[in-house]
């Protein structure tokens, strides 16, 4: 089951808890460049932190990730 973008007008994610981000970034010479990295909302700096450390800006959208897959030995 796949989990739908959240739009981070709408809600923001639980605080601290690893999402995956939609960042969307527009150039001046008109170029769009969008990317997903995982990372955390920080209610302290109120602002994303993508892969742990570095702020990140531009995010739109937010989904929950789904459950890491169990192995079977």
């Amino acid at each position: 089951m796949s989990e739908k973008w959240i739009d981070v007008q709408d809600r923001l994610p639980e605080v601290e808890v690893l999402v995956l981000l939609y960042i969307e970034r527009n150039y001046r010479n008109g170029n769009e460049y969008l990317e997903m990295v995982t990372g955390r909302y920080s209610d302290t700096y109120k602002t994303f932190f993508g892969n742990g450390i570095l702020p990140v800006e531009n995010v739109t959208h937010w989904q929950p990730l789904q459950k890491s897959p169990v192995s079977e030995v």
